[in-house]
């Protein structure tokens, strides 16, 4: 496991290993040429136009932790 290779890891707080997840997958598609999906975007697509229909139907990430008991 790469972490085990990186002790500093293991003494990040959680917020800041949330940070590193998010660069780290920043940088992955940055560096990834190859195309998006064809059923994805279509999936994308189509979940923004019912959003853009009904933006009321959507909820934010913490309601939908409180919904299904996820709340950390």
């Amino acid at each position: 496991m790469i972490a085990e290779r990186i002790p500093e890891i293991a003494e990040l707080t959680r917020e800041e290993k949330r940070e590193l997840v998010a660069e780290l997958w920043e940088e992955v598609l940055a560096d990834d040429d190859s195309p998006t999906d064809e059923a994805i975007e279509r999936l994308i697509k189509a979940r923004m136009a019912n959003y853009e229909q009904n933006p009321d139907a959507a909820m934010t990430w913490n309601e939908f932790r409180s919904r299904w008991g996820l709340e950390q």
